[in-house]
């Protein structure tokens, strides 16, 4: 079983990652969905910049600026699929703390009723992206479906759909690089 998180419509899935309210996915980059992981985990509680930091880039040296700059996105995102809410409140010299009443709930760890339908938007959304980046984590994703369910072929597909798209972007940029040599 794997937790997910609920609050004011909104659904957190930790384990995917995806924000969604309703059907509608929530595009947030994956380092401010992890901040957000935390945050509601420990809804209620201060949590430290330094302890954020710590367990969000983990054996990395990051600028406090960079936290900041997730959580000013989240709140963004918040207010802007939600009721107009922030629902991360700074603590001065301290850290940020999650405001919002969080229901934790339970699902199934494999071939969810809703965790199949949010990896494929997930994964369908990065590959949409049409980025080295997008490709691999579309490839990541619908990885992470056919270990879930092998005989799925449309996460089959997209996972070779991703592959070759990488492939052709490598095979593209090499070719540029010896043009330009």
């Amino acid at each position: 079983m794997q937790r997910i998180f609920e609050f004011d419509g909104f659904r957190l899935d930790p384990n995917v990652p995806s924000l969604s309210r309703g059907a509608e996915l929530i595009n947030i980059p994956p380092k401010a969905l992890e901040i957000l992981s935390v945050l509601i985990a420990n809804a209620g509680q201060v949590v430290r910049k330094d302890d954020l930091l710590s367990l969000v880039w983990p054996n990395t040296a990051v600028e406090e600026g960079n936290l900041a700059v997730h959580v000013i996105s989240l709140r963004k995102a918040l207010r802007q699929h939600g009721n107009g809410d922030s629902q991360i409140e700074t603590v001065p010299k301290r850290g940020y703390r999650f405001t919002a009443r969080v229901e934790t709930g339970l699902k199934s760890g494999s071939a969810a009723a809703g965790g199949a339908p949010a990896l494929f938007r997930l994964a369908e959304h990065y590959l949409n992206q049409n980025n080295p980046s997008g490709y691999r984590r579309a490839g990541a994703t619908f990885q992470k479906i056919v270990e879930i369910d092998p005989l799925n072929a449309r996460a089959r597909a997209g996972l070779a759909d991703s592959l070759l798209m990488r492939f052709f972007l490598e095979i593209f940029a090499a070719r540029k690089d010896s043009d330009s040599a």
